[in-house]
């Protein structure tokens, strides 16, 4: 999901309402939250249920489950692309061709959780992993191709093993919202824009 507006039109409530509505339908087995946030003040309310319902990504600061600068979302968004990896090697493996069929497998005893796929990867219960960038123009003009890359590639593969992900754009200019991104984002919001064009 890609949601545009300028400053002050309402993206990050509309953030908040997406995530409060995921938080009330799913357990924290079932969902996890991955938070990109820049500014470092969107998500603070949530830091109280972190535990629960962040993910703990490989290289960041467990007690601090929001990420705030752009070498850590790096860092977060390449570790992503390995879960995303694992996640393909055990639907491979169980011969399951998205997250659901894996889930139903799993939770009815069909998969055999002590065969190692990988080297320490067992079959486990998957929860979708959600990752909510806010304000991605201020990382691109940052890093560039560095964050552009596995969010390229999660968007592109991630959708089947339970992998989406949410960008919010002030300016979504073809600067910001490349090609890639735009052919890979299916579903948009767009909030109050600077032009017509956006």
């Amino acid at each position: 999901l890609l949601i545009a507006g300028a400053t002050g039109t309402g993206k990050t409530i509309a953030l908040y309402d997406i995530m409060l509505s995921l938080l009330f339908r799913k357990r924290p087995s079932e969902l996890q939250f991955v938070l990109i946030d820049p500014k470092s003040v969107e998500f603070s309310q949530f830091a109280p249920i972190a535990k629960w319902f962040f993910a703990s990504i490989e290289g960041t600061n467990e007690d601090n489950a929001i990420v705030t600068d752009c070498d850590t979302a790096i860092r977060t968004l390449n570790s992503l692309v390995k879960e995303l990896e694992n996640r393909y090697a055990l639907l491979m493996d169980a011969g399951a061709r998205g997250i659901k069929e894996y889930n139903e497998k799993f939770n009815s005893g069909l998969l055999d959780t002590s065969k190692e796929i990988r080297e320490g990867l067992y079959h486990h219960f998957l929860p979708y992993i959600v990752t909510i960038i806010d304000e991605y123009g201020d990382f691109i003009m940052q890093s560039g191709a560095a964050i552009e890359t596995p969010i390229a590639r999660v968007s592109q593969l991630g959708r089947s093993v339970g992998l989406h992900l949410i960008l919010t754009t002030q300016r979504p200019s073809v600067n910001i919202v490349t090609g890639i991104i735009k052919a890979n984002f299916p579903t948009r919001i767009a909030l109050r824009t600077q032009s017509a064009i956006d």
